[in-house]
């Protein structure tokens, strides 16, 4: 799997983007009809009967790269054709990103070069791209699925290692079984947290995958650092439980944006990371004789792998905006009944798979 993964970042990173290219093939492919209205030094507003200028998609552009790019290449309805390679969308991205408001620019040796903000600028980086990333679909899902499957080796990172923990500190039934109990609920507390809040939509999904994965492995390996059927042991697989709600239902949301008419297919193959992960820990103990302490590190060192590795994860063209949080929704889980059916599906599933 590092091999896998090490094979789809090598060919993810290119050159540095040339904004002065960008802004050659935004002129010839896009000047017909957009104009250069809004650009520094030009005249215009930022939109001309009714469609936006350059200066106007630059302020798209300067909020997350990727959302411009999505649009250009996927949503172009009137030029449904357009299909422009990784490295020319990446000079339009930086070209759209040099002339947003506030940046000011010289020609230096033949060059444009491009300066800092003339204006203080708010930085909303946990909703900017923060790494070279891959530019298509498969190998974004395949590499997606990678990191999954290291991130979820720590559902059950401790629950597989509770044999070992009875042999060498006689735990109770109660204590064995907050290992797992305390996972659930964390989980359960985090989704609802994120549901809410709309973390997904609101934080470039990546970074807030990222982010949990870092901070469910620190709390997996911190276990180690309390006694066994502790407090501090069932708090930190709460932790975990929390941030498991910014790896598995954040992997599926950024599944979802590369489907087109292939979801099931999606999601069976998150669903397979999720089952290949969690099983993982347990392939320990059918080795026998290792130190329970080695499963619980290999997991947490899988999970922050996957942390710095879901940054070279493209997003695909079906990118939302967050929608306004209506709690009346919730409701629809039971009033429409397809979903309501699926619903009740998905809870026998659940109850089958860890309550029985």
């Amino acid at each position: 799997m590092l091999a896998i993964a090490a094979a789809l970042m090598s060919i993810s990173v290119s050159a540095a983007a040339d904004p002065v290219a960008g802004e050659g093939i935004m002129v010839q492919i896009c000047g017909s009809c957009h104009s250069a209205a809004g650009v520094p030094g030009k005249r215009g507003a930022g939109v001309v009967n009714g469609v936006s200028g350059f200066g106007q998609i630059s302020k798209i552009a300067a909020r997350t790269g990727d959302v411009i790019g999505t649009l250009i290449q996927y949503r172009h309805l009137p030029v449904p054709g357009l299909a422009l390679s990784g490295k020319d969308m990446a000079n339009v991205i930086d070209y759209l990103k040099s002339i947003a408001p506030g940046r000011t620019r010289i020609l230096l040796a033949g060059r444009w070069v491009y300066g800092p903000c003339d204006r203080p600028q708010i930085s909303n980086w946990w909703a900017q791209p923060f790494m070279p990333h891959l530019q298509t679909k498969w190998p974004s899902v395949a590499l997606l699925a990678v990191c999954e499957v290291f991130a979820l080796a720590l559902w059950f990172s401790a629950t597989a290692v509770i044999p070992a923990l009875r042999a060498e500190f006689a735990l109770s039934d109660f204590q064995a079984s907050m290992f797992s109990s305390a996972v659930a609920v964390g989980f359960v507390t985090g989704t609802l947290i994120s549901g809410v809040l709309g973390l997904a939509d609101r934080i470039d999904p990546r970074r807030l995958f990222m982010i949990a994965a870092l901070v469910a492995a620190t709390s997996n390996a911190l276990v180690m650092a309390f006694p066994p059927g502790s407090a501090g042991v069932i708090g930190m697989r709460f932790v975990t439980g929390l941030c498991m709600a910014g790896l598995y239902p954040v992997g599926m949301k950024i599944a979802a944006t590369w489907a087109k008419g292939d979801t099931g297919l999606l999601v069976g193959l998150l669903v397979g990371t999720l089952t290949l992960g969690s099983a993982a820990p347990h392939l320990f103990n059918a080795a026998g004789g290792i130190d329970w302490r080695f499963t619980l590190v290999v997991a947490s060192v899988l999970a922050a792998g996957s942390g710095l590795l879901i940054g070279f994860v493209g997003l695909g063209p079906n990118v939302a905006n967050a929608p306004r949080f209506n709690p009346r929704a919730v409701l629809q889980a039971w009033s429409n009944k397809p979903l309501r059916l699926a619903n009740l599906g998905y809870f026998g599933h659940m109850w089958e798979l860890y309550a029985m």
